[in-house]
């Protein structure tokens, strides 16, 4: 998995950093970044997972819990997660089959990834060690419901 870590300065304990977070069978999982805020605009987005705060290990820790070490920081904020591949993303091949009036058969294969609520494939794809070029061929397909 990538690791992305954040850094910025904040203020004062009163400013807002424009994250949210959320619980997830996981851990802690960053569920917003509020593009106009001091972290929009660096490596963090929805999806990743939340694993340290100021080198605190936030794993087992409740959403509140991480809240407030964010808020009670001041000055340096480091803040480091991960790319998280949901377990139960599946990929769903489907195949159709028509008899056109000349009898010939006709397929059509439907693929699309389920449950992809983070828009993960491309890292699927990464970590499986698939070159970038080849996998935007696949994903067009994908896309283009051709494979």
């Amino acid at each position: 998995m990538s690791h992305y870590t954040a850094t910025i300065t904040k203020q004062s304990k009163n400013q807002s950093i424009g994250i949210g977070l959320k619980e997830t069978d996981a851990g802690l999982t960053i569920s917003s970044i509020n593009s106009e805020g001091p972290l929009g605009q660096t490596c963090l987005k929805p999806g990743m997972k939340l694993l340290t705060i100021n080198n605190i290990e936030v794993s087992g820790l409740s959403t509140k819990e991480a809240v407030q070490i964010l808020k009670d920081a001041e000055g340096k904020l480091a803040l480091s997660a991960v790319d998280f591949v949901p377990a139960d993303i599946t990929f769903q091949v489907t195949v159709s089959r028509v008899r056109a009036d000349n009898g010939q058969i006709n397929e059509r294969v439907l693929a699309t990834m389920k449950r992809d609520i983070n828009n993960v494939t491309p890292t699927i794809f990464m970590e499986a060690g698939v070159p970038s070029n080849t996998f935007s061929k696949i994903y067009t397909l994908i896309e283009s419901e051709l494979l």
